[in-house]
């Protein structure tokens, strides 16, 4: 019976896809100073970025040369960690991206579609950080059961509105008297907003981790791209979106549109939750709308007048610029599920 290796070795397709050996010891080291990064870094987001790029270019990497020996990063790159951080628990940071990458190569070597695998990755990575994240709060003394934490969670939240608030007042004690008839305003906004990113926190982190799970995937494309070894992705490889998800962004963001009160109910927080996790997916296809257009010469003059639009709005607020590019995303789902249909007419609806 044939090993792995020999049957790599005998097959033309997996000996076109094999790196030269300069690429294999540069993408090793990139990987072991990438384990570094994740494991020694003091801010998440630079955990999570370093995680993001080491797990797309160990995909990369396997599916390359269908070898474990990128897996042996994972020693260097724990034990210069630990020696760094002197804890065992954020040194486990560094080994994160090893199973994510591997994940990726089978989601890829399985023919997943695009959508499918940003989402597995982006729920592997959210479920490993926050079994670090609790990890390290449970070694430094923080009460992790339910009741205590929710208390913890709250009273947070409670002390920076205090903490807002109290700088609100000293700057409007020197602004005289005038000012003070606009406190009250001002108190208002503040309870709200912390009202309202107590409720979406969790799904801000979901996509947040959407976001770096569909750069590993972009990580993984690029490097496929420049190595000119496309055939590791397959074909049709899209971020696709049903229009029913499309529908659904558009009533959630109305529901939570109109709650206007000082606190978010159930239902409210519920769609607020749904709308955040979908955001992002319709972020992406919003700016893959505005590359379509910008190469298109029939499209050109609509492609200037978003483009202008979109600057307007991001002087007047991001938030309005995000909208809009959103909004342009759902305009996306919209035309690729009509062309699905012009090209497959007797395709069921989706």
């Amino acid at each position: 019976m044939r090993t792995q290796s020999e049957t790599i070795s005998t097959n033309p397709i997996a000996q076109s896809l094999k790196l030269p050996v300069g690429w294999r010891i540069v993408l090793f080291l990139l990987l072991i100073l990438l384990s570094f990064a994740s494991g020694a870094g003091k801010d998440l987001i630079l955990r999570l970025l370093c995680t993001s790029l080491g797990t797309g270019l160990l995909g990369y990497s396997y599916l390359c040369s269908f070898s474990p020996v990128p897996l042996i990063a994972a020693v260097p790159g724990f034990l210069l960690s630990f020696l760094v951080t002197g804890s065992a628990v954020s040194a486990c940071f560094s080994l994160v991206f090893f199973p994510c990458g591997m994940l990726l190569a089978f989601l890829l070597m399985r023919r997943a579609s695009k959508t499918v695998t940003v989402l597995v990755l982006s729920i592997s990575l959210g479920v490993l950080f926050l079994l670090g994240i609790a990890a390290e709060l449970a070694v430094s003394g923080f009460d992790l059961r339910p009741d205590s934490f929710l208390a913890q969670y709250r009273s947070w939240f409670d002390a920076v509105g205090q903490q807002l608030i109290q700088a609100v007042e000293k700057n409007l004690a020197l602004l005289g008297e005038s000012a003070k008839s606009a406190y009250a305003g001002y108190v208002q906004t503040i309870t709200q907003t912390l009202n309202l990113i107590k409720v979406v926190l969790p799904a801000l982190f979901c996509a947040v981790m959407e976001g770096f799970g569909y750069l590993s995937v972009s990580v993984l494309q690029l490097a496929a791209k420049i190595s000119r070894r496309d055939r590791i992705i397959p074909p049709g490889f899209l971020l696709i979106l049903s229009p029913i998800t499309a529908i659904l962004f558009i009533l959630t963001y109305l529901i939570g549109l109109f709650n206007s009160s000082e606190t978010v109910s159930v239902f409210a927080g519920v769609a607020m939750n749904l709308n955040t996790l979908i955001a992002p997916g319709l972020f992406v296809l919003g700016i893959r709308s505005l590359v379509r257009r910008s190469r298109l010469a029939s499209r050109r003059i609509s492609f200037v007048v978003t483009v202008i639009t979109l600057v307007l709005a991001l002087f007047l607020s991001p938030y309005l610029c995000l909208l809009f590019i959103i909004v342009d995303g759902i305009g996306e789902i919209f035309f690729v599920y009509r062309m699905r249909k012009l090209a497959r007419p007797d395709s069921p609806d989706t």
